[in-house]
């Protein structure tokens, strides 16, 4: 036994010009709809499936998503959610949070100038002064993949 779908009508008398007002409801077949939704659904051929989004691995695009978005496995976004004791970084008495890590602390002074460099030799324009902004470029992803793998904060990195 197939299911079916019924479709209900209801006279919409208020709007003027509609002549199919006394038409009865009528019942579709759950086949019928389903070859009309797959018609309609543009399928993807399988090599465009198995194109990457982003040349990086997964674990960094996750991790820049996570910065970019403020909910990351840094003290302050830890200590929000109840998971750590303390907001401060551990490298200095700042608060552990992205703008911090990628701007102010003192232990990723190094690294961020490196960051800096590669973003200005692949002609990434941020400002000079507010490097967390390249965690929004696209074309910035390898250059801050690279920035977290030099400040050894993540160890699974």
């Amino acid at each position: 036994m197939k299911p079916k779908i019924i479709q209900s009508w209801e006279p919409t008398y208020s709007l003027e010009g509609r002549k199919d007002q006394s038409r009865p409801p009528s019942s579709i077949g759950a086949a019928k709809c389903i070859k009309h939704i797959a018609k309609t659904i543009q399928t993807s051929s399988k090599k465009t499936r198995q194109q990457k989004i982003s040349p990086l691995p997964i674990v960094y695009g996750a991790l820049i998503n996570q910065l970019a978005s403020g909910h990351s496995p840094l003290h302050h976004h830890l200590f929000k959610s109840k998971r750590r004791l303390d907001p401060t970084c551990p490298f200095c008495p700042g608060r552990d949070t992205t703008l911090h890590f990628f701007d102010f602390c003192p232990k990723h002074r190094v690294a961020r100038q490196f960051l800096r460099l590669q973003a200005k030799r692949d002609k990434i324009k941020f400002q000079w002064n507010k490097p967390h902004l390249l965690l929004q470029a696209p074309k910035a992803g390898k250059a801050v993949a690279e920035f977290l793998k030099a400040t050894n904060r993540f160890t699974y990195l």
